[in-house]
């Protein structure tokens, strides 16, 4: 026979934290509710992210650009490991120009509006005379 929960409590503990009491379960039913509920919470959450990139000479993802040491996916995939929080806008715009010898870092992205938690983040090398210019879009999303 199944178990049918009889008592369900959902206290507010501050800060957007809620505990959701329901007993009695049956044997692993518990996992069950745990893991529908994690995937409905998770897809809820809001964050920004990344979501275009254009480098100055670049047609697509898979091609090279002279005078750069890393290949495009490795720029994207460096791309991908910025961390930042957007205060005040739901879409920015962000520029880099530099030329020569250089790198480019995730702080060399200036903005009133961002705050990068790594700003050491190296995103390319720069290894000939060249100016290269570095736009980058971030959009707010869910999931």
């Amino acid at each position: 026979m199944f178990i049918r929960s009889k008592k369900l409590e959902i206290t507010n503990t501050g800060c957007n934290q809620y505990i959701i009491k329901l007993e009695p379960l049956e044997y692993g039913f518990g996992h069950t509710l745990v893991i529908m509920f994690r995937r409905i919470f998770l897809s809820l959450l809001s964050g920004y992210a990344i979501t275009h990139v254009r480098i100055s000479g670049v047609v697509n993802e898979y091609s090279g650009s002279p005078g750069l040491k890393e290949d495009i996916v490795d720029i994207l995939s460096n791309i991908k490991k910025i961390r930042f929080t957007l205060v005040g806008c739901t879409d920015l715009n962000l520029t880099i120009k530099k030329e020569g010898v250089t790198h480019i870092v995730a702080g060399d992205f200036i903005s009133s509006n961002i705050t990068i938690f790594n700003p050491e983040q190296l995103i390319l090398t720069i290894t000939d005379a060249i100016t290269v210019t570095l736009d980058v879009k971030i959009s707010k999303g869910y999931g």
